[in-house]
């Protein structure tokens, strides 16, 4: 974060390939900020390309032109298009009536508590006795499903949970349950689930809770299908498999931006490598997912990337210096390009810091002793110390093709008047 030197520690390079500096360290947290959208995409693209199937990657991104250009990574690393290369997956797209139609499966892969957290979340304004008894009967649906699951994992899948199936057990009448599902359980849990999912509004409270979850996950990440077609895609399938994962996010949903945090939660409580990389999204929209951007996570084996036109997105002007400080030391690698503005730039120099300079002054004196008729002169030198930017806003304004790299990878920071993409 901002310090003060006594020297302007900073290198200047005429000519900075990018090859050169991702070759060097390809496996950490980056940052591309400002210039032109392709700049920023390209260097996400070289990342990708260089850690392609040794983890999984999940890019979070409100940029169709981005998805498209995914498909470069192969020629940036043609290594990629021998053997078995990793499978790279479109969670949603936009079909020709403008409508979004998604793969996605969400609560695939989740653990029993954490579908509880998404669909009945503690912090809620209901009192506690009334989460814990919706939690009580949405874990009875979750059993229903675990059993059959057990009985036949290749419907399944890896994982036993799918929101197609669940909405269809909770749309179900209590009559038509019994018949058709309560009545093939064994009886340690036909009985004591029957005797719960019975009681007058147990089973429309657990279909309002599911219902307004499918409905915030409607419109950008979930299309309803039958259970026998569910998808089996989700964040901590492609985490656990090592591929990867676009998903496309229109707007910054906060319900949705949450969802996804769970996911990504859900690898780190397991452990799971993965990069995670957000491109124009408000992470300011959702806590949850700004904090696994910002959040100290060395002790944790994941990688973030950012891209953003400016720090609008993720700085929170009510929070300004805390969120600068976040954003600069989880970063390692971050790169800014021209910046349209002192404004947009100002966060970068910011961050850098400041260095003291040493000016020296001259000065005349003029003065008259006593009983002198004339007036005797003198010059002394006065020297100062005053503070300058290591790097000033103006600085990174007018770089047409430069680049400035700073980070925890660039503790002196380096400014590239011709960066080649």
């Amino acid at each position: 974060m901002a310090h003060i030197n006594h020297i302007r520690n900073i290198d200047h390079l005429a000519r900075l390939s990018i090859l050169d500096v991702i070759d060097r360290s390809y496996l950490n947290s980056f940052g591309a900020f400002c210039g032109r959208q392709s700049q920023r995409n390209m260097i996400a693209l070289h990342k990708i390309s260089r850690i392609f199937g040794t983890i999984g990657i999940i890019i979070l991104h409100n940029d169709s032109l981005f998805e498209n250009q995914l498909s470069q990574i192969y020629e940036l690393n043609p290594s990629l298009s021998t053997g078995n290369a990793p499978s790279m997956f479109i969670a949603n797209q936009v079909d020709s009536t403008g409508s979004i139609i998604s793969y996605y499966d969400p609560l695939y892969g989740l653990t029993q508590s954490a579908v509880l957290d998404v669909l009945a979340p503690r912090a809620n304004t209901r009192s506690p006795l009334e989460i814990n008894k919706l939690r009580a009967i949405l874990s009875d649906y979750l059993s229903i499903m675990e059993h059959q699951f057990q009985k036949n994992p290749v419907a399944f899948g890896a994982y036993p949970y799918t929101l197609d199936l669940l909405y269809d057990l909770t749309a179900m009448p209590y009559s038509e349950l019994q018949k058709r599902v309560l009545s093939f359980l064994p009886d340690n849990l036909k009985k004591p689930i029957s005797s719960r999912l019975s009681e007058e509004g147990s089973q429309q409270n657990a279909y309002n809770a599911v219902l307004s979850f499918a409905q915030s996950m409607k419109e950008f990440l979930w299309t309803k299908r039958s259970f026998s077609n569910h998808t089996k895609l989700s964040i901590v399938d492609i985490g656990k498999s090592r591929q990867l994962i676009s998903i496309y996010i229109p707007e910054s949903r906060p319900d949705v931006l949450e969802y996804i945090a769970t996911e990504l939660q859900q690898l780190n409580n397991l452990r799971i490598p993965y990069l995670v990389i957000e491109n124009g999204l408000n992470l300011n929209a959702s806590q949850k997912l700004k904090s696994i951007f910002m959040t100290e996570h060395n002790v944790l084996p994941y990688f973030t990337g950012i891209l953003a036109e400016n720090t609008s997105t993720i700085i929170d002007q009510n929070n300004n210096t805390n969120d600068l400080a976040s954003l600069f030391s989880q970063v390692q690698e971050m790169f800014v390009f021209s910046c349209s503005s002192i404004l947009a730039a100002q966060p970068f120099s910011d961050g850098i810091g400041n260095y003291y300079r040493r000016v020296e002054d001259q000065h005349n004196d003029t003065r008259r002793e006593p009983f002198h008729i004339f007036s005797s002169h003198g010059q002394g030198n006065v020297q100062r110390e005053i503070t300058q930017r290591i790097v000033d806003p103006e600085e990174l304004t007018g770089m047409t093709n430069g680049c400035l790299l700073y980070g925890k990878n660039y503790p002196i920071p380096v400014l590239v008047d011709n960066f080649i993409l």
